[in-house]
């Protein structure tokens, strides 16, 4: 249930009277059943108990998660899920860590909050396992069967309306054969309506939130200051962001670099596979 960051140490004690360890899990908001069952499962199967730090995105699932595996029997104390409010989160974190009973951490998130958490881990020897954003680049070379790409570009750019860490985030394609292939991804994009996923023709669903959709749109509209195209445009209704494909992203514009977070793919035109490989490895990211 919910707490406070002084109710830590209390909640954390249960889990410590069981065998094994304690591990620390932390799920977001994106995938919530797979993330959260999976910040589960490992520990589970290797004797530990488990405390799961709820995502304040989404914290009914992730109790009902809790509260179903306690009435299959797995006992009390053994899996554990705190909630709590937004603005308890840094505290709340803080102290599971450096609580004496947590012997690892779990943590499923942005790139921003995981450096705050592996900083936390290392104070307090911690190993911590990290699984945080990323900006991934597909590459369309010459020779690239052009229907195929578009069909795996679409589904890897705006599956979940791009909320996924390894969402496909550039496109670095051929001179040769960058018209074509824009025109194809453009045609492919339009046919993904978002919308009301209640609603018939809503192929994609809305994004987390309309703070959400307001961040990814400043990315887009810096680009776009920039010198960027948008063949197809920007179109956001509250939560609800169309998919967007970005042209001509140069290193100036802040969508260069950072992770969107939502249906925005960019493409990238290079003359070599050898200019195509360096601008994929040009990242901060794995």
């Amino acid at each position: 249930g919910a707490v406070s960051p002084s109710d830590v140490p209390g909640r954390l004690a249960m889990a410590g009277r069981q065998p094994g360890g304690v591990v620390l899990g932390m799920a977001p908001w994106n995938a919530p059943v797979i993330l959260a069952t999976r910040a589960l499962a490992m520990p589970l199967a290797c004797g530990n108990t488990v405390v799961l730090k709820a995502s304040e995105g989404c914290p009914g699932v992730h109790a009902l998660i809790g509260e179903v595996l306690n009435e299959a029997g797995l006992g009390e104390g053994v899996v554990n899920v705190l909630t709590h409010a937004p603005e308890d989160a840094p505290a709340i974190v803080e102290r599971l860590i450096a609580n004496p009973a947590v012997k690892r951490v779990n943590f499923t998130g942005s790139t921003r909050v995981g450096r705050i958490v592996a900083e936390l881990s290392a104070r307090h020897l911690k190993p911590a396992l990290l699984e945080l954003g990323g900006k991934a680049p597909v590459l369309v070379l010459d020779d690239a069967d052009l229907d195929a790409a578009v069909e795996g570009i679409a589904f890897g750019a705006f599956f979940n309306q791009g909320q996924i860490c390894m969402s496909t985030e550039r496109v670095i394609v051929d001179r040769k054969i960058a018209d074509a292939f824009v025109d194809k991804l453009v045609a492919k994009a339009r046919t993904l309506k978002a919308g009301d996923p209640t609603q018939p023709g809503s192929v994609l669903g809305t994004l987390e939130s309309e703070a959400s959709a307001r961040r990814i749109l400043a990315l887009v509209e810096d680009a776009r200051e920039k010198g960027a195209k948008l063949p197809l445009g920007c179109e956001v209704n509250g939560a609800i962001m169309q998919p967007v494909i970005v042209e001509n992203v140069t290193r100036e514009m802040k969508l260069y670099a950072d992770e969107s977070f939502g249906p925005v793919v960019t493409v990238q035109r290079v003359d070599s596979d050898e200019e195509a490989v360096k601008v994929a490895n040009d990242s901060e990211y794995g």
